[in-house]
């Protein structure tokens, strides 16, 4: 069977790369034949949903020892959201992606996205797939918000000197997934912010800064006090830290390293949610 002709009726209709092979086997090759084949079938619904919004969704989450990945999975109501049979295949989905530590879909599994949508009469979308990978030597802990599972969070630490899958090491680097999931941070480090950016909010608090009517002496430590105000609400390292907002992220890590007796650097952190 033409390749070229099998896309072209999957482009078509949105059914599966199987699905379009088989209605032309049937069709002795004949398009519009094969095309009706589907139609019949039901199988050639998916090409009117894909043009609806998917706006809804749910976060799976999964680890292996390649490392963590999530996967966003949308729709277009929060009824199937909580679908069983959508929740059935994120699960197996995400699980098949950490074990292979793959950034995208197969195109076997990107039809078994298809033949679910046109179980579930809805447009399913994977929005977002996330892989980050985990050294042997690194402790790391996967989080899914609540039952509906509309948002994620990871955090990645180095640990030297004590086993990373201990359970005291565990339970410190749960604090700070918990830290990523509640405060969204945007960026995990200072140097991971783009400079223009930074220039871009330096430009701003002048503006601000000169508003104020203060000396021209002082207006240069009350824009790196802004600058460093913002920063600390957006920089996952720089932000006060959820059980204790005296202290950043950063000084919290520094102080888990102490109570665990090791060394204990956070490395990677970050969550996310069915909007992006």
């Amino acid at each position: 069977m033409d390749a070229q002709l099998v896309k072209q009726l999957r482009d078509l209709t949105g059914a599966g790369f199987g699905d379009c092979k088989k209605a032309l086997e049937t069709a002795n090759g004949d398009f519009d034949a094969a095309v009706r084949h589907l139609k019949e079938m039901g199988l050639a619904s998916a090409a009117k949903r894909a043009g609806r919004e998917a706006n809804e969704g749910r976060v799976f989450g999964a680890t292996s020892e390649k490392g963590i990945v999530f996967l966003v999975l949308g729709c277009e109501t929060d009824f199937v959201a909580r679908n069983e049979t959508f929740v059935a295949h994120g699960k197996k989905l995400v699980v098949e992606l950490a074990n292979t530590g793959a950034t995208d879909l197969n195109p076997s599994q990107q039809d078994e996205i298809i033949q679910l949508g046109a179980i579930i009469k809805e447009n399913i979308q994977v929005k977002k797939v996330l892989f980050i990978p985990v050294a042997p030597n690194q402790t790391y802990y996967l989080y899914i918000h609540g039952e509906e599972g509309k948002k994620g969070a990871w955090a990645v630490a180095n640990v030297e000197g004590r086993d990373p899958r201990d359970p005291q090491v565990i339970a410190e680097i749960k604090e700070f997934a918990l830290h990523a999931v509640a405060n969204d941070p945007l960026y995990f480090s200072q140097k991971d912010v783009p400079e223009s950016y930074i220039n871009e909010q330096r430009e701003i608090f002048t503006v601000q800064a000169k508003g104020l009517g203060k000396p021209e002496a002082a207006l240069a430590k009350i824009i790196e006090g802004k600058l460093n105000k913002h920063l600390s609400e957006i920089v996952y390292l720089m932000q006060p830290f959820l059980n204790d907002a005296k202290i950043s992220v950063s000084q919290a890590a520094v102080d888990a390293g102490k109570r665990l007796g090791c060394k204990f650097d956070l490395v990677s952190a970050g969550s996310v949610t069915i909007g992006g």
